[in-house]
Parts: C-alpha cells; sequence; structure tokens
C-alpha cells in the first residue's frame, strides 16, 4: 500500500472540510455492488468486510482514509495541545485524538448517509441474493431434463424443413416439452433487503490467524498437519452489513 505522509493536525482538519459523506456513502455502496463476487458467502447473512483503499478507484473515501492516516502519533507532536480557528471559535486538540474525532464525524455522517441511498442497497440486495437462492433437481429429474433437451435440439432442426402444418405440430410439441421441463426445476425466490449497520474505521492493525486442514491429496502424500497462516490487516475502513431474507410470497390461484 502506498505510504501516507504526516501532517500537521490544523492542515488535516482543513482538508477535512473538503470531504463530502454522500459521496461516500455512494462510493462506499458502489463498491459493495461491484465486489459481491469477491466476498459474498451464502452459509451467512451477516458481514464484516474490511476496506482497504490503494487506488482512486473511490477517490473521496480515500482521501478521507489517507487523513486518518496522515494523523502523527503522540510521540510526534511537539505540542500536545493544538489550537484550531473553526469560524470565530477557536478551540483546542488534546493531542492527535481530537483531530481524529473530527475525522470520526465525517465518517459517521457517510454511514448516515447510506442508509438513504434505498435504490443503490436495492441493487446491492439483488446482486448478493442471487448467490442464495438456487435450483433444486433430484437425479430421476436430472435425467428426464437432459432427455428433453435433446428432444428439444431434435424437434428444432426438423422445424426448418416441415411444412406449415407441420411446424404448428412441432411447436405444440415443444412447448409441452418446455412446460414439463419448468416443472421439473425448483427455483427458490427470495424477497427481502440488505442494511450496513455499521461503518467505521480501525485506527489500527489487526493480525489474524487461520488455520487450514490438510486436503485430501495432502494427507494420501503423508502431510497430515494443519497449516497455519497468518497475515495483518491494515487500519482502514469496517463495513458491517446484513442480508434478511424469506421466500417470495407466491400469489394464490383461486378456482
Amino acid at each position: 500500500m502506498t505510504e501516507v505522509k504526516r501532517m500537521e493536525i490544523p492542515v488535516i482538519i482543513e482538508e477535512s472540510k473538503k470531504i463530502e459523506p454522500q459521496k461516500i456513502a455512494e462510493e462506499i455502496l458502489e463498491w459493495l455492488s461491484n465486489n459481491v463476487e469477491n466476498y459474498v458467502d451464502n452459509k451467512t447473512k451477516l458481514y464484516k468486510i474490511d476496506l482497504v483503499i490503494d487506488s482512486n478507484e473511490m477517490p473521496m473515501t480515500k482521501k478521507l482514509q489517507d487523513l486518518y492516516m496522515s494523523i502523527p502519533e503522540d510521540e510526534e507532536m511537539v505540542d500536545g495541545n493544538v489550537e484550531i480557528k473553526d469560524g470565530e471559535s477557536p478551540f483546542v486538540f488534546n493531542e492527535a485524538s481530537g483531530c481524529r474525532r473530527k475525522l470520526d464525524e465525517i465518517t459517521e455522517k457517510a454511514y448516515e448517509e447510506i442508509s438513504g441511498h434505498t435504490d443503490e442497497l436495492n441493487r446491492l440486495f439483488r446482486r448478493l441474493i442471487f448467490f442464495y437462492e438456487k435450483i433444486i433437481m433430484n437425479p430421476e429429474n436430472k435425467r428426464r431434463a437432459l432427455q428433453i433437451d435433446e428432444s428439444l435440439k431434435s424437434l428444432i432442426e426438423g422445424k426448418e424443413d416441415a411444412t406449415d402444418e407441420d411446424k404448428v405440430r412441432i411447436q405444440e410439441e415443444v412447448t409441452k416439452l418446455i412446460e414439463e421441463g419448468e416443472k421439473l426445476v425448483k427455483w427458490e425466490e427470495f424477497e427481502g433487503a440488505v442494511s450496513v449497520t455499521k461503518f467505521d474505521y480501525e485506527a489500527f492493525s489487526v493480525g489474524v490467524k487461520l488455520s487450514s486442514k490438510p486436503t485430501d491429496d495432502e494427507v494420501r502424500n503423508g502431510e497430515e498437519s494443519e497449516v497455519m497462516k497468518e497475515y495483518t490487516i491494515p487500519e482502514g475502513f469496517v463495513v458491517w452489513m446484513e442480508i434478511n431474507y424469506r421466500l417470495k410470497a407466491r400469489p394464490t390461484v383461486l378456482f
């Protein structure tokens, strides 16, 4: 990740006034939708996504991230108390914590903006729910579906040189086979919503340890020990998200 230079507290405060929380909300939701395949897990409804930005794909969010990272460490500050003029009223920041609180306020405003972007949240839900919905087919139905597929190919090929009368008959057979095929498949269709439950900045790196069990091939080769992997999640934004869904209500047919 590109190293960010430390800045003086008054400069950070001045730069923070250029941050637009609404644009951050839009960038976050767009990223979540565009990158669903990279984090989706259809066995959970709760997500914690670490978002460390190292490109200009999300310029406003990156600017805020860079301001966080540019806050000097306590030992780097010559004087812990810094006077900042906000309009006509001067106020004092105690060390770097006051500056961080100012940036936290911007992050909080961006989080509040997210809940108001209903169209983007609906798009995110549609992108996510695709991976929760699935086709269920037993082995017998699968065999019959393959037979139907072959029959349809044969009928469609024969339709090209058929007479007008035969074309009508073939089309009727095609329609019946398609209807039969649709009955073999059960598609779970869900309705619901997705919500971002928290958006925050973690101003510290987190060490993570993961253990992975050996694969079947490794066991056969005598490698039966678990592998411990360690890596560090650098400081950055964190998105907490929840998806809720239920089977879509089917219309009741009255006879």
